[in-house]
C-alpha cells in the first residue's frame, strides 16, 4: 500500500534534482502515464493469470469451472464504495490512488529541487584536487563569515561607517 506513494516520491525527486524548469511538468507525466499503463494493464494481466474464457483453447466452451478446470467463484457481495461515497470528486479522491501519487510526486519534487544546488556543488568539488578543494572550502567559509558578520541596512541607506 505504501510503495506506489514511494515510487511517485522518487520519481518526483529524480525530476526535481534533475530538472532546472519543467520537473513539475515531468514528474506528472511520468505519474499519469504510469498510472494510465498500470490500470490499462491490470485487466488483461488478471486474465492472462485467471484463465479467461478468451484464452481458452479453440472448441473448448467456457463453463460453471471456466476453461482451465478451476472453480468458480462465489458470488461476492455488492462493493459498498459507491454507496458510501457517492459518485463526486470526493469519492474520486478517497476511492482513487491517482490523487496520492500526484501528490507525493510534488513533494519529491521540491525536495528534488531543495537539494539540486548542494548536489551540484558536491558534484564539482568531488571533481577536483584535494588541495584546491580545500582552498574552494576555505573561501567559502571566509566568504560566509564576512556575509554573516556584516549589519543589516535598510533599503536607500548609506553602508555603515560612511
Amino acid at each position: 500500500a505504501l510503495l506506489p506513494p514511494a515510487i511517485g516520491f522518487t520519481v518526483g525527486l529524480y525530476a526535481g534534482a534533475r530538472s532546472d524548469r519543467h520537473g513539475t511538468l515531468v514528474a506528472l507525466a511520468a505519474v499519469v502515464v504510469g498510472y494510465v499503463l498500470g490500470t490499462a494493464a491490470t485487466g488483461p494481466l488478471i486474465d492472462l493469470v485467471m484463465g479467461a474464457p478468451a484464452l481458452a483453447p479453440p472448441g473448448v466452451p467456457p463453463g460453471p469451472s471456466g476453461p482451465s478446470g478451476v472453480p468458480a467463484a462465489p458470488s461476492a457481495p455488492p462493493d459498498p464504495r459507491p454507496m458510501l461515497l457517492g459518485d463526486g470528486l470526493g469519492a474520486f479522491l478517497l476511492d482513487n490512488r491517482l490523487p496520492l501519487l500526484i501528490m507525493s510526486s510534488l513533494l519529491g519534487v521540491w525536495r528534488g529541487q531543495q537539494g539540486r544546488l548542494s548536489g551540484y556543488v558536491a558534484f564539482l568539488l568531488a571533481a577536483m584536487p584535494p588541495s584546491t578543494r580545500s582552498a574552494v572550502v576555505e573561501l567559502a567559509y571566509e566568504e560566509g563569515q564576512r556575509a554573516v558578520a556584516l549589519p543589516v541596512t535598510a533599503p536607500g541607506s548609506p553602508p555603515p561607517g560612511t
